[in-house]
């Protein structure tokens, strides 16, 4: 085998290494949390079903405006999209905010959808990431009143594996955590918020599945 060839095979080999196999590490990983946000949503489908099997009369409607989400509305071109999610949602004349996207376009969305940020009654955030939590600081700008719920691990350090000599942060803002410590509430349990809504932090399975519980925000 020739010196040149040898010196070919390693470079591929090397290449292999610094990008394909990072790569295929992370769709396995994110093939992997699609599986656990499935398995984690349907137990409240069911839920949401049997509930709503009841007559809606005893049940007012909620209003829910997509604030933010990762694909941009055609017929709606002046609001922003992004990677992340945020839900103003309104019912018995409460408002409550559930994640707050990527970044501060929540508040240019909820100002073009005519949803008053100031009225929100209680913020929830459901994970610990960039993407549900990274436009807290902004909408902390807008209403610095409201309570703000997370979970009690919802504030550590996280990291997305690029390569495996480099990571990137995903995890919240904690200089926006404590600038707003008086009014941050860490749930543990079902926790009651804005006198109706309730958050439920874990959820066991049915009879024959195996008992699982969420991770903690």
């Amino acid at each position: 085998m020739s010196a040149a060839l040898v010196v070919d095979t390693v470079l591929i080999v090397l290449l292999l290494l610094i990008f394909v196999v990072p790569i295929l590490r992370l769709g396995i990983t994110r093939r992997r949390k699609l599986r656990v946000a499935r398995d984690a949503i349907q137990p409240l489908m069911r839920a949401s079903n049997e509930e709503f099997s009841q007559p809606l009369e005893s049940s007012p409607a909620a209003k829910i405006a997509v604030l933010i989400e990762n694909h941009k509305d055609q017929n709606r071109t002046e609001l922003v999209a992004e990677h992340g999610l945020s839900l103003h949602i309104e019912r018995n004349g409460k408002a409550v905010l559930f994640d707050t996207g990527s970044s501060g376009a929540l508040v240019q969305n909820a100002r073009r959808m005519d949803a008053d940020l100031r009225d929100v009654d209680a913020v929830v955030i459901s994970r610990g990431h960039k993407d549900h939590g990274g436009g807290l600081k902004a909408f902390s700008d807008v209403n610095d009143q409201a309570p703000i719920y997370l979970g009690k691990g919802a504030v550590t350090e996280r990291y997305s594996p690029l390569f495996w000599f480099r990571k990137s942060p995903i995890g919240l803002d904690e200089t926006v955590i404590e600038a707003n410590h008086d009014r941050i509430h860490f749930g543990e349990s079902t926790t009651e918020i804005a006198h109706g809504p309730s958050i439920i932090t874990s959820y066991s399975k049915r009879k024959g599945q195996r008992k699982k519980q969420t991770d903690p925000f």
